[in-house]
C-alpha cells in the first residue's frame, strides 16, 4: 500500500519536494479543476510496477519517488471520464455489443456499472478518477457506501472527486488547493468562500 509519494522533477503543476502522505482506506483527493488531481494519480501510476508501455500514465523517467509498507498488492485504475465507454465506444478497433448498449446509457450509469464491478476487490490499491463524475444524489450516497466497503475489505482507495455528498462523508480530505490534508466540512466551506470573492 502506498504511504507517501515526493516529487523529484518539476512537473506538470508540482515542484520539486513537493510530498504527499497517504492513508489506509479511503484517500480523497479534491481541489478545484486544474489543482493537480488527476496528475497527482498519474504521476503515482507512472512510478508503479504494474503500468504497461502503453499507459497514457507512463512516463520515460519517474517524476516522483513512492514510498510504500512493502506490501504487495493489486492496482486498479479507472478514469470515470477519459475510459467511459460511451465517450470513446466508436473508436480504437473494434465495436463490441457492450459497446453499442454503452452508446444508449448516460454517463451515470455506465459509471455505476464500473463501481458494481469494483465491489469484490480485496487488499489492492484502487485508483479513482472522478468516480462521481455525472452521479445524483442518489448515487453519490451508494458511492460513499462501496468506497466504505472496499476500505472495509482491506483496500486502499485514492479517488478525485468534486460531488459535496461523497466529500462530506469523510472526515478528511487531501486538498490540493491547500496542500494537505484537511477537515472535509473546512474544505466545502472554503468552495463557497471562494465563490463569494469571485
Amino acid at each position: 500500500m502506498l504511504q507517501a509519494i515526493t516529487f523529484i522533477k518539476d512537473w506538470r503543476c508540482f515542484k520539486i519536494d513537493d510530498a504527499f502522505a497517504f492513508q489506509d482506506g479511503v484517500n480523497l483527493l479534491v481541489g478545484d479543476q486544474g489543482t493537480g488531481k488527476s496528475s497527482l494519480l498519474s504521476a503515482i501510476r507512472g512510478n508503479g510496477v504494474k503500468v504497461e508501455m502503453g499507459d497514457p500514465d507512463w512516463h520515460k523517467e519517474a517524476v516522483a519517488e513512492l514510498v510504500t509498507n512493502g506490501k504487495q498488492c493489486n492496482s486498479f485504475k479507472f478514469d470515470f471520464e477519459k475510459d467511459n465507454f460511451r465517450t470513446k465506444g466508436w473508436f480504437g478497433g473494434k465495436t463490441t455489443a457492450f459497446h453499442m448498449r454503452s452508446m444508449w446509457k448516460s454517463h451515470g450509469e455506465q459509471n455505476n456499472a464500473v463501481l458494481k464491478n469494483m465491489a469484490p476487490a480485496k487488499d489492492s490499491v484502487i485508483f479513482m478518477d472522478e468516480p462521481d463524475m455525472a452521479l445524483s444524489i442518489r448515487s453519490a450516497i451508494k458511492l460513499v457506501e462501496l468506497l466504505t466497503k472496499l476500505a472495509d475489505a482491506g483496500n486502499q482507495i485514492l479517488a478525485a472527486v468534486h460531488h459535496p455528498i461523497v466529500i462530506e462523508a469523510f472526515p478528511l480530505v487531501l486538498s490540493l488547493e491547500h496542500g494537505m490534508w484537511i477537515p472535509s466540512d473546512m474544505f466545502i466551506a472554503s468552495q463557497y468562500e471562494e465563490a463569494a470573492d469571485e
